[in-house]
């Protein structure tokens, strides 16, 4: 689909800049094709794009992996690796004193 668009867009072009060099068109009416292209190309990017724009909303919002996928991956980085870095989110009304204890207490 998107290839017949591209080709149909491109023999349009072709068929106004034929025109156009043949004066059939007058510069008033060439005006308007530029921004009428960069909307059309605007709109196929748009249109390509928004699984790509989906995935990444729902990836900033918040998406987080199954707790069972978690869950292993949290064993295999406590069993495997001294090397291995994650990421614990605590409440906001944490004591700074708490978390430190839950840090060092997850470190050994």
């Amino acid at each position: 689909m998107s290839t017949n668009l591209s080709l149909e867009k491109l023999i349009m072009d072709n068929e106004f800049s034929s025109k156009a060099i043949d004066s059939e068109i007058k510069p008033k009416e060439l005006s308007v094709i530029d921004p009428v292209d960069a909307i059309v190309i605007s709109l196929y990017i748009i249109i390509c794009w928004s699984s790509q724009i989906r995935l990444h909303i729902r990836n900033l919002t918040g998406y987080t992996a199954p707790s069972q996928f978690l869950q292993q991956l949290t064993w295999i980085a406590f069993h495997h690796s001294s090397l291995v870095e994650i990421d614990i989110l605590l409440p906001n009304d944490l004591h700074l004193g708490e978390a430190v204890y839950v840090d060092t207490g997850l470190e050994h």
